[in-house]
């Protein structure tokens, strides 16, 4: 029973999503989520959810993410992840009208601190309210073989 104790780790550490506004997504609109790490010797991925439909306009995403420390450093990372291929096929789990798509975006990687993080996600295309994202959504994980 001990041996089964001893090493085990939490596969999530966070998950969350946030719902966006039926009239879309602003630009100055970043969501923050906040997630607590209690062992900074643990490889954690990083995984941006994002739920589109149909009117969603382009191909192509890009955001924001930026990441502040306990130890009031911080990061910004510009993701650009793909939503449809070239010929307009949506891409991720769903049909219909949404998708959902879990993006990795930070794999493997050995925090710092321990304590509290927080991440907030804007978006980076260049509308100033982007329309057919339903929902924009964090999940940190401990790394597998971690």
């Amino acid at each position: 029973m001990l041996f089964g104790l001893t090493g085990c780790v939490e596969p999530v550490i966070h998950s969350s999503e946030e719902a966006l506004p039926d009239e879309g997504w602003y630009l100055d609109d970043s969501r923050s989520f906040d997630f607590h790490i209690t062992d900074h010797t643990v490889p954690v991925d990083f995984f941006l959810q994002v739920r589109n439909n149909k009117d969603y306009p382009y191909r192509n995403m890009y955001v924001f993410v930026d990441i502040d420390f306990p130890s009031g450093s911080n990061r910004r990372d510009t993701v650009s992840f793909i939503l449809a291929t070239p010929d307009g096929r949506w891409v991720g789990e769903g049909g219909g009208s949404t998708y959902d798509n879990d993006v990795m975006f930070i794999r493997r990687a050995m925090l710092p601190d321990t304590g509290r993080y927080s991440v907030r996600i804007g978006h980076g295309m260049r509308d100033s309210v982007l329309i057919g994202v339903e929902r924009i959504g964090l999940i940190v994980e401990a790394s597998e073989g971690g």
